[in-house]
């Protein structure tokens, strides 16, 4: 080691032992930096991380993408292939018959395989021979197979027009998938019946007996283009799915969309420059008030030969060694702060609590970043202090000071003036109190305008009608839904809840499913022309044949006509439909469609109060005559008298729409009556009702009743609506009170540390003050002047400010989103500036309290 590198090391090392309050401050300054960047990383992350992982479960699939229809040769290709890090495979066979509330899909499907459809083995093995199979324990319950090794398992199942039936056996059960239930069969069964697992796709479109594989990719960019450049090279084609040798490529979106880069790069780097910001205002005066106090120290090193490069050497050694001590610290307490914070937010999120997969990441970048950021704030916060410490001379330090000629000749005839001139000696320094003060007091005061301006009646108007809502609880399950009949309704518990005077305005919704597929419609002078054929499509864990028409993409019935969305709706429901076109008298659309030779065509609003004309115009119009098939056969001619604009609870229910997408085409209503005529008993959606608020208790009371007396009815009431608005309130408070507590805390310690440190650094000023014959109680008003002072013109500043970005920036982002309606405040400002008010003059006691413990001779005499 070189001298000059010893003598510095030992002069840093001196430094630190000297000034151990004044290094305490700025280890805990970089702490605190380090702890805003660390905790918000990780929430990020981890919030990332924890809504894909969520959506991941909620789809039900975990790979990259999925390459659908291949035969067996292909397949073996896919596997062996350099592209891929891992290929899970599934063979479709059929579906299970028996009335189930969710599907059960018969197939073979590899370890891997399971594992990229979210299926853990719960208990027992794998199947091996041909009579041993796998359930899960929701399809064990629900066809009644008791849950032990070796029960019998009986599977009938239709293909290719010829039934089948094997007696089975359980080799155990899983756990895992939401969207779809598998009964999975062994390699040996499909080795022994050949004729099930037969590829016939290319002739009939028979998904049986092809190969589906599950890929994570090795190289995630361009994955649909890489993808459609690897199937031409299995000799497939992606274009033509009626064309022979077609392979469909399924792409998981939940993995690559890029909807939400943008905001969350924008977000990152917002975060990263608000936090430097902070973090420099902290170090920096600090570091500041350090060197001012050190200045003559520097002089002494100048005389004795040190060059100014020597002494930032020296100050970057000293800041480094710090940060060396700050950075580990900050780095813990910050994640473990992050991890704390993280399901309190995510609990608040549009997922329950049931739903949310909480990810607790500890991926590199948050900890890289973290040192990176936290570097760049520590240099950046010392640069200016450390080059005034380097160019100043021994002459120049022995006789700096902070009082500007201008400033000395004020009028000091009064304590208010003088501390007003003592506001004004170093106009930076005061700055950066003031705009860390400021800050806390704009982030507060907007997030609460924000918080304050969701506008409840909106949130509840838009998924509800009335105040209450029953539906089978599969069809309140995001992951079940209204997807087969089977989730209807119980109508003997609607019976029990009709014989309460205290329910008002009930409404039935009635509803079609893909089990419904015998009736089928037609409209229009050219009927409904099929151009392109879509078969076999899987959406909810239902498959449908699809089709491109001249009025847009559509599910096709048995008759391969438009299955259409059908609703039936009660006499009541007319009474608050929102009427968009054509006939508007209720009571003349209410005879109509009681006698059953008219519909509604209906459109879905948007939570922006907007809806697609797209779907409008590929529908039926007003006037227009619809043919309604059964079998295949004209049942009857109804004609179109109004459009309406329906919400979420008058299509499936209040907050789950899974089951909105499984059929594809218009939405038709019909009056009760016809609805039954055509589709008989049962498919009832929901039943909605409004009650008195007097009656609010009793109503509870009856739907706890129901639900426990019926445990497939569940409900919905616009009071939950509240309680979830809240939560979204909540989690606006909650960054509020993290990022504006913050922000706080490093204006209250620049306050605070710049309150002390003038006592320090003044200490002869104040003493001569003293001994001239100020009183104790004049040197108390002069100090809380100074003090007050800041906060007062921090008040000023973010009062104007507060007010300025609330009524633009923050008016702007709630005039752009739905849910809001703006509602302005300076409540919070006000708090804010109170707190600052008491904690100024209670610091300001405290170091006159300290700095009196002293006598005025000994001070003098020290300086």
């Amino acid at each position: 080691m070189s001298n000059e590198k010893k003598i510095i090391k030992e002069m840093v090392q001196g430094n630190l032992k000297v000034h151990r309050k004044r290094n305490l401050l700025l280890v805990l300054a970089i702490t605190l930096t380090t702890i805003l960047f660390t905790s918000v990383l990780e929430i990020g992350f981890g919030g990332m991380q924890s809504i894909q992982e969520t959506q991941l479960r909620l789809s039900g699939l975990k790979a990259d993408a999925e390459l659908r229809y291949l035969n067996k040769e292909q397949f073996q290709k896919v596997q062996d292939a350099d592209l891929f890090e891992s290929v899970g495979g599934r063979i479709p066979i059929a579906f299970l018959e028996g009335e189930t509330k969710r599907p059960i899909e018969i197939d073979y499907l590899d370890k891997t395989g399971m594992e990229a459809y979210y299926l853990s083995l719960e208990e027992g093995k794998m199947p091996e021979d041909e009579k041993e199979v796998l359930l899960s324990e929701q399809a064990l319950e629900e066809l009644g197979i008791e849950k032990e090794i070796g029960s019998h398992v009986p599977v009938s199942f239709t293909l290719r027009n010829q039934k089948y039936k094997f007696d089975m056996r359980l080799a155990g059960w899983y756990t895992g998938n939401s969207k779809v239930d598998f009964l999975i069969v062994s390699e040996a069964f499909l080795e022994h019946n050949p004729e099930v697992t037969e590829n016939t796709y290319d002739d009939d479109k028979e998904v049986s007996g092809t190969y589906y594989a599950s890929v994570c990719m090795k190289n995630t960019k361009d994955i649909e283009q890489n993808l459609k450049a690897y199937v031409k090279s299995l000799g497939g084609q992606t274009e033509d799915s009626n064309g022979r040798e077609y392979i469909h490529i399924a792409v998981n979106y939940v993995l690559y969309s890029e909807d939400g880069n943008t905001g969350t790069i924008l977000s990152l780097f917002f975060f990263a420059a608000l936090f430097v910001l902070c973090g420099y205002l902290l170090i920096y005066n600090i570091f500041d008030i350090g060197v001012m106090q050190d200045i003559q120290q520097f002089g002494i090193m100048k005389t004795i030969g040190m060059t100014g490069k020597q002494i930032k050497q020296l100050m970057r050694r000293q800041m480094f060694l710090l940060s060396l001590i700050g950075i580990p610290v900050g780095l813990l307490l910050g994640y473990g702060l992050g991890v704390l914070l993280l399901p309190v937010i995510l609990k608040n999120w549009e997922y329950s609590e049931e739903e949310i997969t909480i990810v607790q990441s500890v991926h590199p970048a948050i900890f890289i970043l973290t040192i990176i950021f936290v570097l760049i704030t520590v240099f950046l916060s010392m640069r200016r202090p450390s080059k005034k410490a380097a160019k100043y001379s021994a002459i120049e330090t022995a006789k700096y000071t902070e009082i500007k000629k201008k400033t000395a000749e004020k009028d000091i005839r009064s304590i208010k003036n003088i501390a007003k001139s003592n506001l004004q000696r170093n106009k930076k320094r005061t700055i950066l109190v003031f705009t860390s003060l400021i800050l806390s007091i704009i982030f507060v005061n907007s997030l609460w305008i924000i918080s304050n301006s969701f506008d409840e009646e909106k949130y509840i108007n838009a998924q509800m009608r009335r105040d209450y809502l029953i539906a089978s609880k599969d069809t309140l399950n995001p992951s079940v839904g209204y997807v087969r009949s089977s989730a209807a309704l119980n109508e003997e518990a609607i019976e029990q809840v009709e014989k309460n005077s205290i329910v008002r305005n009930a409404t039935r919704l009635y509803k079609n499913t893909v089990d419904n597929s015998d009736i089928s419609f037609e409209w229009g002078s050219e009927g409904v022309e099929i151009k392109e054929y879509m078969p076999n499509v899987e959406v909810d864990g239902v498959i449908t044949n699809e089709a491109i028409t001249n009025y847009g993409q559509v599910t096709l019935s048995k008759d391969e006509k438009a299955l259409c969305n059908v609703c039936g709706v009660s006499e009541n429901f007319v009474d608050k439909m929102e009427i968009l076109d054509g006939e508007k008298n209720i009571v003349t659309i209410k005879e109509k469609l009681k006698s059953g030779d008219y519909i509604l065509v209906a459109v879905f609003k948007t939570t922006k109060g907007t809806y697609s004309s797209d779907n409008l115009e590929n529908s039926p119009d007003i006037g227009e005559t619809v043919t309604i098939y059964k079998n295949g056969k004209p049942l009857k001619k109804v004609e179109v008298i109004s459009q309406i604009l329906v919400i979420d609870s008058e299509q499936i229910s209040g907050s789950s729409v899974t089951g909105d997408d499984t059929i594809l085409g218009p939405w038709l209503y019909l009056g009760e009556g016809l609805f039954k005529e055509l589709y008989g008993k049962g498919n009832l959606v929901n039943y909605s009702f409004d009650a008195d608020e007097k009656d609010a208790p009793a109503v509870r009371r009856m739907l706890n009743q129901i639900s426990q007396e019926f445990a497939d009815v569940g409900f919905e009431t616009t009071e939950q609506r509240h309680s979830e608005i809240e939560n979204y309130k909540t989690l606006i408070r909650i960054l509020c009170v993290l990022i504006g507590g913050i922000l706080g805390v490093i204006g209250i310690v620049n306050l605070v540390n710049i309150i002390f440190t003038n006592l320090i650094v003044r200490n002869r000023e104040l003493a001569t003050f003293r001994s001239i014959g100020a009183t104790k109680k004049q040197l108390r008003e002069l100090i809380i002047r100074e003090s007050v002072g800041y906060v007062f013109y921090a008040a000023i500043g973010g009062f104007i400010l507060a007010t300025l970005i609330g009524m633009t920036a923050v008016m702007g982002i709630c005039s752009s989103i739905w849910l809001f309606t703006f509602q302005f405040t300076l409540l919070p400002a006000a708090i804010v500036i109170v707190l600052y008010l008491i904690i100024a003059v209670i610091a300001s006691e405290a170091g006159i309290y300290f700095w009196e413990k002293g006598s005025i001779t000994e001070r003098l005499r020290n300086l």
